[in-house]
């Protein structure tokens, strides 16, 4: 190979590369779709609670990404759904595991998890439908 068809191909390269570069670059600055899924739970500290006791409401999230996932099918719409779930009862557990004693009966995990779901519940039922439409918008196409 001669050494003007080395540079060539080495510009070349170098020129593939930052574009790509560029790509990925642009990409990572790009807001990714997500869902900040929270549940929150009182602890004796700060104001009272019904037997006069001082309360604070602390709150965890967990971010869901579904970017990797065509929520505009079936299979998409309910991996987002699982994903949902899955960051509810980690946010509950460690809700759980950070307060044991939050309230006068403790955080019931079933109820703390799905008020952690309910809350999303519009923002997810809004992705959905909006690939759905996309989706079919696409089939008219």
């Amino acid at each position: 190979m001669s050494t003007v068809a080395r540079h060539v191909m080495i510009t070349l390269g170098a020129f593939t590369l930052a574009l790509v570069s560029a790509a990925c670059f642009a990409q990572s600055n790009e807001e990714l779709p997500e869902i900040a899924v929270k549940a929150e739970a009182p602890v004796v500290r700060d104001g009272f609670d019904a037997n006069h006791r001082p309360v604070e409401i602390v709150q965890l999230s967990r971010r869901v990404g579904y970017a990797d996932l065509n929520v505009g099918t079936h299979s998409g719409a309910v991996e987002l759904q699982q994903r949902v779930e899955m960051a509810a009862k980690v946010v509950c557990d460690e809700l759980e595991r950070r307060y044991p004693n939050s309230t006068e009966t403790g955080l019931q995990a079933g109820t703390c998890i799905q008020e952690a779901i309910n809350s999303v519940k519009a923002e997810v039922d809004a992705a959905i439908a909006a690939a759905e439409k996309a989706r079919q918008d696409e089939g008219r196409q």
